[in-house]
């Protein structure tokens, strides 16, 4: 080999290594996954439209951000951000709603970025939600950025009361979602008297006598376990609107939440007038002892072959400029082209840990004294779903 050979593989080689090992830096495949559940409401009932933007690697990117566009006739109404983003709206709801998330924090490799989507049909039939992932890297599989999913809407059936028919209802108890905020709050263990979920409750309706509230249903809807994961349940009535228990104020039941999907209350009675609205609020006392898990959202692709492969090459120069027989200059070769791939190609997969867990509670049913047959008494509004509360481990 001349030496104007030997200079122009000295010169190359790093400039190859270079290319190869810097190269992963610059590309990033992102992926979308859309969920909704319930799948099947009524018209005018929430749905939670789950949005997952995955990060797969290698490189880590910044301004990671989502559209969503609605079909017409489904209203928007709020956005809890699971990872922390700015989410806006436009569009009109007769021509098709787009939300638009943009993600603060770079979604680094192997990280999957989430938010939910409160959306509610105004009318019957079928609606389709598509969403669409971009970053700010070269996305060598785009066709994964996007996804979509459908929202099925049943006509409620409309009944006027006949005014002769004994079972007309005598009252009328309305529910509505109280000023609890419904963005996401971000806990340690331990936390007591944490607001779940805040209603008030009006009486209406052609009778006058007050109508004792005697029970309540609530049922579980984060991802976490109630039954180990919450200490205590309790409902109170909230006198000042402030969301939480006051020395003033009245406990209508108190409780542990066992492993059931959804716990059965009975309140110490509430006389609920015409006259007076009542707010009502769940309380969480959260344990001491969460257990948090790895959970497989992915991998993330280390380059641990690189370090080792730029190792191995510092012998192949000497072999293919000093070796005389050609079989150690053919061994050479051989060598610099394997390690070379080994380090632009070769990585580990790992299962990153995600140490949070998500709660809400759903308010489903509340029952009177028309239950036991002393009146009889119509519920609206209901479910009332809460806030979505996270729980991460402390810091140590």
């Amino acid at each position: 080999m001349t030496s104007m050979s030997v200079a122009r593989f000295r010169i190359g080689l790093p400039i190859v290594l270079g290319v190869c090992l810097a190269a992963d830096v610059f590309v990033a495949d992102l992926g979308t996954q859309l969920e909704i559940s319930p799948q099947t409401v009524d018209v005018n009932e929430k749905s939670d439209l789950g949005i997952e933007v995955y990060n797969a690697g290698p490189g880590d990117v910044t301004d990671v951000a989502f559209t969503v566009q609605f079909d017409a006739d489904v209203a928007y109404d709020a956005a809890v951000t699971l990872t922390s983003a700015d989410c806006s709206s436009s569009g009109s709801v007769s021509a098709g709603i787009v939300v638009q998330c943009a993600f603060h924090d770079t979604v680094s490799s192997g990280v999957t970025a989430q938010t939910i989507l409160f959306v509610r049909p105004l009318t019957s039939g079928v609606f389709s939600f598509s969403a669409q992932a971009t970053g700010t890297l070269t996305d060598p599989t785009p066709a994964d950025n996007s996804a979509s999913v459908t929202l099925t809407a049943n006509d409620v059936p409309t009944q006027l009361p006949d005014v002769n028919d004994p079972v007309v209802p005598k009252a009328i108890l309305t529910i509505a979602p109280g000023a609890l905020l419904l963005t996401s709050v971000t806990l340690s263990p331990g936390q007591l008297s944490v607001p779940m979920v805040q209603f008030d409750l009006a009486r209406s309706g052609p009778a006058t006598a007050p109508v004792e509230l005697t029970g309540m249903v609530l049922q579980r809807n984060g991802s976490a376990s109630v039954s180990s994961d919450v200490a205590n349940v309790r409902v109170i009535l909230d006198l000042d609107g402030d969301a939480l228990l006051d020395d003033n104020e009245r406990v209508l039941a108190e409780a542990a939440w066992d492993a059931d999907e959804q716990l059965r209350l009975a309140l110490d009675p509430l006389a609920v007038s015409a006259v007076t609205d009542h707010t009502l609020v769940v309380l969480y006392d959260f344990a001491d002892d969460i257990e948090f898990e790895q959970t497989a959202d992915g991998c993330i692709v280390a380059n641990a072959g690189g370090p080792l492969a730029i190792a191995m090459l510092w012998p192949v120069p000497v072999v293919l400029v000093f070796g005389r027989r050609r079989r150690w200059r053919q061994f050479g070769a051989v060598t610099l082209v394997a390690a070379i791939g080994w380090s632009c190609g070769t990585g580990t997969c790992q299962v990153p840990a995600n140490p949070v867990k998500n709660y809400q509670v759903r308010v489903v049913e509340l029952m009177t004294d028309a239950d036991t047959g002393q009146a009889n008494v119509q519920v609206s509004g209901l479910p009332i779903d809460g806030r979505f509360i996270l729980i991460r481990p402390t810091a140590r």
